[in-house]
C-alpha cells in the first residue's frame, strides 16, 4: 500500500476530482456536481477532527460560485478564507473560515463582469484573487478581486491577454509581484481555440496590481515552454539546496 493506510473515509454525493478539496484547520471542503438528484447541492464542508469518523459539518448553496466552483475551489490559509469563483459564470464570493471552519460564514458575493470561470487562485497574502477562465485563448481576460477587506470583495478589472501569459492555473510569489501562469497549448489548434500557442510557464509581473497602483499594467518577465503541449495547469514555484 505503499506505505499508507486508510484511516477513515466520508462517501458524499456527485463529488469528482477537479472539484477539490482544499483545506483549512482540521475542515476540508469538496465542491459537487450540482446535480438534481443530489439531496445537498453545493460545496460540502467536512469536519476532520475525528480522523476515523469524518462528518459533513455544512452545505455551501447560498451563493452560484458554491453551488458549482470546478476547480476554482482555494483556501488562502494565512487569511482563513476560502475563495469560490462560479465555473462559467460571473459570480465570485468569499468565505470566513477563522469563527469555525466547520461553518463558514458568507463575507462576499459579487457579480464579476464577463467573467466564466474555470481555474484561479490567491495572492499569496490573500488580498487578491485571480479567477482564471474557460477560455484562455489569444484576447482572453483575466479578472482580478480585491480581497483586502473580504466583507467587501470589488472586482479591480479584467487584464485582456493579446499574446502570451494566458494562464489556465496561476501561483504567486510570497510578495505578491509575480504571478506564474501555466499556459496551456495543443498542437495544430487555431488561433480563436482556448489553447492556441506554446504550453508551459509564462512569469509575469503583477507588482501593480500587489500595489494597487493606477492604470495598472501586466507585464511578462520571462517564458518557459515546451514541446510535449500537455495543457499545463498548475506552477508551483521551489527552492532546492537554498
Amino acid at each position: 500500500n505503499c506505505n499508507l493506510e486508510l484511516v477513515g473515509q466520508f462517501r458524499g454525493e456527485g463529488v469528482y476530482s477537479q472539484n477539490g478539496p482544499s483545506y483549512f484547520g482540521h475542515c476540508a471542503y469538496m465542491a459537487t456536481e450540482n446535480k438534481p438528484q443530489q439531496a445537498h447541492p453545493g460545496i460540502v464542508v467536512i469536519d476532520v477532527s475525528d480522523s476515523k469518523n469524518p462528518k459533513a459539518t455544512a452545505y455551501l448553496a447560498d451563493t452560484p460560485a458554491a453551488l458549482n466552483p470546478h476547480e476554482n475551489n482555494r483556501v488562502n490559509e494565512k487569511r482563513g478564507l476560502l475563495g469560490l469563483a462560479e465555473n462559467n459564470g460571473p459570480n465570485f464570493a468569499v468565505y470566513d473560515l477563522n469563527a469555525d471552519c466547520a461553518h463558514p460564514k458568507l463575507a462576499s458575493s459579487i457579480t464579476v463582469p464577463n467573467s466564466k470561470g474555470h481555474m484561479g487562485g490567491w495572492a499569496d497574502d490573500g488580498k487578491t484573487y485571480y479567477i482564471g477562465q474557460n477560455f484562455r485563448g489569444v484576447g482572453g481576460i483575466l479578472p482580478i478581486i480585491d480581497v483586502t477587506d473580504p466583507y467587501n470583495a470589488k472586482w479591480l478589472l479584467n487584464w485582456k491577454f493579446t499574446g502570451d501569459g494566458r494562464p489556465h492555473d496561476v501561483s504567486t510569489k510570497n510578495d505578491g509581484t509575480r504571478l506564474y501562469a501555466g499556459q496551456a497549448g495543443n498542437f495544430g489548434a487555431p488561433r480563436d481555440n482556448s489553447s492556441f500557442g506554446p504550453d508551459g510557464l509564462v512569469i509575469l509581473d503583477v507588482s501593480d496590481i500587489q500595489l494597487r497602483r493606477p492604470n495598472p499594467q501586466i507585464r511578462i518577465v520571462s517564458k518557459l515552454f515546451w514541446d510535449d503541449q500537455g495543457q499545463a495547469e498548475q506552477m508551483l514555484p521551489f527552492v532546492s539546496h537554498a
